[in-house]
């Protein structure tokens, strides 16, 4: 047989039917028959008959599974059968649509969406750096910190840290800021 073989030519050499070469093309097929058809495609240039063949039943077999998985299931037993329902408890659902905003909300009393104030931003900013120059530890940064409630006291306290410490990071740090200032 040549690569080029029609649908008819592998019908009448196999001895088949067309409907039963689309059948084996499309469906594959179980009989030793089917195998000779799915062996003249191969040879045709077709795809190889142990494909062909074993697509036989898969779309049968695939219905069945899909079948199976529709039947009706045993109700899901709940997680803890020992909980109470507590009417004071809310549940907040989660955004996960596409479609919702990505807002941040409140999950208990008292929560705010509200962005730090200025003064916030620059507490937390100088209670950061002072952090990192020192190393230091919650408390002692706390202790250094508490009494700078200005701006002023905030640049006054930052520069007298850095000229004191003798690291050289800190040392640049300090030439940086004196020239900035």
């Amino acid at each position: 047989m040549s690569s080029t073989l029609s649908i008819a030519q592998i019908a009448e050499t196999t001895g088949a039917t067309r409907p039963d070469v689309i059948r084996v093309l499309n469906h594959g097929g179980t009989t030793q028959h089917d195998w000779d058809i799915a062996y003249a495609i191969e040879a045709a240039g077709g795809r190889r008959a142990t494909d062909l063949m074993f697509a036989a039943g898969r779309d049968a077999e695939i219905a069945r599974i899909w079948a199976d998985s529709r039947a009706e299931a045993e109700p899901v037993a709940p997680t803890n059968p020992e909980a109470e329902h507590d009417k004071n408890i809310r549940i907040y659902p989660e955004h996960t649509s596409p479609d919702e905003t990505r807002e941040v909300i409140p999950h208990h009393p008292g929560d705010t969406t509200e962005a730090p104030t200025e003064q916030e931003t620059l507490q937390i900013q100088t209670w950061a750096a002072v952090a990192d120059i020192t190393g230091g530890n919650c408390a002692e940064v706390d202790r250094l910190v508490a009494d700078w409630t200005s701006i002023e006291d905030i640049r006054i306290g930052i520069t007298r840290l850095l000229a004191a410490s003798g690291h050289p990071r800190a040392r640049r740090l300090h030439a940086t800021y004196v020239t900035a200032a």
